[in-house]
């Protein structure tokens, strides 16, 4: 899984740190074993930095969506999308909301090219590295 290292404060963890199963740092762990739960997806899912985020990954320099969707690839992913790949985000585009659902909480709602970025930062290939 990527990871940033940080200055850890013993005795005041982050919340997050609790979703993503951080090691107790006040023991050694030399090795452990990964784990994937459903609060992990609900955390990148919902919360405002990974939207965020969505948001400034999409580079608006390309004229046209085949192009933005390359950019899109290239920036999160480090590689171009094989024809399928294409294919399929050029649909998800399309079919994208972009008005909310009537949820008072959705302050405002990812524009489609900004919720192809945050798909492409929830897939398992940005996530984990092989």
């Amino acid at each position: 899984r990527r990871s940033v290292y940080v200055t850890v404060e013993r005795q005041a963890l982050p919340a997050v740190f609790g979703v993503f199963d951080v090691a107790n740092p006040d023991l050694h762990s030399p090795q452990r074993p990964e784990t994937t739960t459903a609060l992990q997806a609900l955390f990148a899912l919902n919360h405002p930095f990974v939207a965020d985020r969505a948001r400034r990954a999409v580079v608006r320099h390309a004229a046209d969506s085949d192009a933005e969707i390359e950019e899109l690839y290239r920036g999160i992913l480090g590689r171009s999308p094989s024809d399928s790949e294409r294919q399929d985000a050029a649909r998800f585009v399309a079919a994208a909301l972009v008005e909310p659902a009537g949820d008072p909480r959705v302050e405002a709602v990812l524009a489609p090219l900004e919720q192809l970025a945050q798909v492409l930062l929830l897939s398992n290939e940005f996530m984990f590295v092989d």
